[in-house]
């Protein structure tokens, strides 16, 4: 029999799934890192989520694991190169959460815009800002989308139907298929997109070579005035960098659904989240019931096809 841990919330429908191909599932979903080191010894495979850190320490114990299962896109909380050593699979879902990401992407440029935040805390607090509170138009604008894998190429969709002017940057320069297909702007000259956007918006994954990407000196490159929406992860952006530049008037304002530290800890992500130019989501871009209920079924059905159940 194949033993199975879930060390995160995840919706019913994946256990529901694997029971029936008779796989025993262990669902701990507030399992601590400790308990998971001795709990991870005897099983087989695991599904998790983003709260679960899958460390070298924690897979040198896991004596029987052939497969980890990632419900969702990121896999910066896995140690891949460890994994591989020791032959353990690892998969993802990165299907299932693009339209969750791509449409808080679009609420949150349009709240950037709309100062949509500041309207609705002064109604709460019975103020009535209606001179005050002048937007902007999408339609007017041009958007940058940093990383045009399948959430980059969602929000783009969504861009063309507000008829603003939109580029698609990735260091693959085979996405311009993709590109094409939307008659959008492609290209692989990041500085391109920085010097030309109002809006630029970040969909790449964290890893070694995008950690701190978005630095000063990239950042200031952007055009005086503009925004930046960051719902990828928040290791590829320099907290520090761009609250220097909000305080400097450079960057106007920043939507942020992700950060280095989660919860925000830092005294810089604390100044983040006090100022009034920003708005913060707490990591919600794939908080939605169907994604969650897609990537449950998804991981279920990855598990069931790699022990041929």
């Amino acid at each position: 029999m194949i033993d199975l841990i879930i060390s995160d919330h995840i919706n019913e429908k994946c256990i529901e799934i694997l029971k029936k191909k008779g796989i025993n599932v262990h669902y701990l979903p507030e399992i601590t890192q400790d308990e998971l080191k001795k709990s991870i010894v005897d099983k087989h495979a695991i599904i998790l989520r983003g709260r679960t850190k899958l460390n070298r320490e924690i897979l040198e114990n896991a004596k029987h694991l052939r497969l980890i299962v990632r419900a969702g896109v990121g896999l910066d909380n896995i140690d891949l190169n460890f994994a591989k050593e020791r032959g353990i699979e690892v998969r993802n879902t990165p299907a299932a959460p693009s339209k969750a990401v791509a449409e808080l992407t679009i609420a949150l440029i349009i709240s950037l815009l709309r100062e949509l935040y500041k309207a609705y805390d002064s109604m709460k607090k019975s103020k009535w800002l209606k001179k005050e509170l002048i937007g902007s138009e999408i339609s007017s604008k041009t958007i940058g989308i940093f990383g045009f894998g399948r959430i980059g190429y969602e929000v783009a969709k969504r861009l063309k139907n507000f008829g603003c002017r939109i580029i698609a940057y990735d260091i693959d320069p085979t996405r311009q298929t993709f590109a094409n297909e939307l008659r959008i702007e492609f290209t692989t000259n990041m500085d391109y997109v920085l010097k030309q956007s109002d809006i630029i918006t970040i969909h790449i994954p964290l890893i070694e070579s995008t950690k701190n990407l978005f630095s000063y000196e990239t950042l200031i490159k952007m055009k005086r005035g503009s925004y930046i929406v960051n719902v990828s992860r928040g290791e590829v952006l320099d907290e520090g960098a761009l609250l220097k530049l909000i305080k400097e008037g450079h960057i106007k304002g920043a939507a942020l659904d992700v950060f280095s530290n989660e919860p925000p800890n830092s005294e810089i992500e604390k100044e983040l989240l006090r100022d009034d130019r920003v708005i913060a989501t707490p990591h919600i871009g794939a908080q939605t019931v169907e994604t969650m209920e897609a990537e449950a079924i998804e991981a279920a059905e990855i598990v069931i096809r790699f022990f041929n159940l």
